[in-house]
């Protein structure tokens, strides 16, 4: 049984940032294979203005 690599991103407030293509221009580069987002992610009242970015192609670039 192979162990699984785990990667995490934490304190990332999405919220703080004003331009839409920063996502973009630095995505996360997945290189386990769990991803655990971890802290202050974004604001509950804002999540749905990050779409993208908790989309998982978004997420891995494809």
């Amino acid at each position: 049984m192979k162990t699984p690599i785990i990667q995490y991103c934490s304190d990332l407030h999405l919220e703080f940032y004003e331009k839409a293509d920063h996502l973009q221009a630095f995505p996360i580069k997945p290189f386990g294979d769990i991803l655990i987002l971890a802290g202050d992610i974004v604001l509950l009242k804002l999540i749905n203005k990050y779409d993208d970015f908790f989309n998982y192609n978004t997420i891995v670039g494809e």
